[in-house]
């Protein structure tokens, strides 16, 4: 799909959910995110939250991963162009299942590539209870059309 099949409003649904097993979700933090009430169940039980929950950024990766086994992922993107208005609205824990819904809410020709366009995409992480847990945006750079 390029720049000019794209609709403002048009919402794209996974068609797949993911599993967060606390065996990864340990494992990703430890790797990617330290902080001991990622890592550690009793350091967790002394955290505000009171249990393990997963890192920002696993849960970013795991949006990433469900917008590529969805139909979003057949735009024609040259390049993502970046991530704004990040909201993690409620941790991920160990056993839920996420799913994705991603929504275009704006689009514009380039200024400076008058052959590519500027999408831009609002991102719902929700889980299996349909409990809203993350936002954000997505920009895109698209090509307009399939002819080179």
């Amino acid at each position: 799909m390029h720049y000019h099949q794209l609709q403002i409003g048009e919402t794209f649904i996974s068609r797949s959910s993911y599993y967060v097993s606390e065996q990864e979700l340990i494992e990703f933090a430890q790797k990617w995110d330290p902080q001991p009430f990622h890592i550690d169940k009793q350091a967790a039980k002394q955290h505000q939250i009171g249990k393990l929950f997963a890192s920002s950024v696993h849960t970013i990766a795991i949006a990433t991963k469900l917008a590529h086994n969805n139909l979003y992922f057949k735009v024609d993107a040259v390049a993502g162009l970046g991530i704004d208005e990040l909201k993690m609205l409620k941790p991920v824990f160990a056993g839920e299942t996420l799913s994705l819904k991603i929504e275009l809410i704006d689009k514009r020709l380039s200024k400076s590539q008058p052959d590519k366009g500027v999408i831009t995409k609002k991102m719902f992480v929700t889980n299996q209870d349909d409990e809203l847990k993350m936002t954000f945006l997505s920009s895109a750079l698209v090509h307009v059309t399939d002819e080179i």
